[in-house]
């Protein structure tokens, strides 16, 4: 069997990388929905959006880095729960 993600997979994981940056840029009550729905890459998501910060040199950037490192590490998890998956139906 083969471990690769498909394009679904990673199309799924891009969608939940962008649920951060864009209720931020809603605000609102949403902008704190979007913290709770992203709460465990979070960590790692915030030296990402200052290393943007400090690489394009303006506060805007920090989002979006911020959006990348999600999902730098959705990609990894999307593919252990395949991997997982596989093997539970082996």
């Amino acid at each position: 069997m083969h471990n690769r993600l498909t394009t679904a997979q990673v199309a799924c994981a891009a969608a939940y990388a962008l649920i951060f940056p864009i209720s931020n840029l809603i605000g609102g009550k949403l902008m704190m929905f979007g913290i709770l729905l992203t709460c465990p890459f979070l960590i790692l998501a915030w030296p990402g959006g200052m290393l943007a910060v400090t690489i394009f040199g303006s506060e805007q950037a920090y989002i979006w880095g911020a959006g990348l490192m999600i999902f730098l590490q959705a990609l990894p998890v999307t593919s252990l729960m395949k991997i997982f998956r596989n093997n539970a139906k082996a």
